[in-house]
């Protein structure tokens, strides 16, 4: 058998290699469709003086925002929200807020910005998380009551 010969048989080796690059370049598409398509899904949320400093360029983007709701502030769609250093005023969808959703509440808002207010399309609740018993000023000095019973 010669090399120049088109009508030569393929031999079993050339199969073989071909096999396992064929096999290689599919394993390593997968491998990148995988990583992109996770990496598109992910959503962090942040606090709520991040969302509020980084407004002007987050107009049209979904975000989730964490922090506090405000005492008083739960006005049948609307509330505030807080982290203690700034806060911002949210809209919910079609639906009222539920009736658990109190001050203090700690929750991560999804939804976007519609001017300078965020339109919700979701609220998680957090739990687990451990807040300071001390009343503390909001970033635009608004007084907020401790978010902690005494003794709790």
């Amino acid at each position: 058998m010669t090399t120049g010969d088109p009508d030569a048989p393929v031999t079993p080796s050339k199969r073989f290699k071909a096999r396992y690059i064929v096999l290689a370049v599919v394993c390593a598409g997968a491998v990148v469709w995988m990583i992109t398509s996770l990496a598109t899904n992910i959503d962090y949320w942040m606090p709520v003086k991040q969302a509020v400093a980084e407004r002007s360029g987050d107009h049209g983007k979904h975000l989730r925002v964490g922090g506090l709701v405000v005492p008083g502030t739960v006005h049948g769609r609307d509330f505030e929200l807080s982290d203690g250093n700034a806060t911002l005023a949210v809209h919910l969808g079609p639906a009222d807020a539920p009736q658990t959703l109190k001050g203090c509440t700690p929750l991560v808002v999804a939804g976007r910005w519609q001017g300078k207010v965020l339109e919700a399309d979701g609220l998680t609740r957090r739990h687990g998380s451990d807040y300071s018993s001390k009343a503390h000023q909001l970033g635009d000095d608004t007084r907020m009551a401790s978010c902690r019973q005494p003794g709790a």
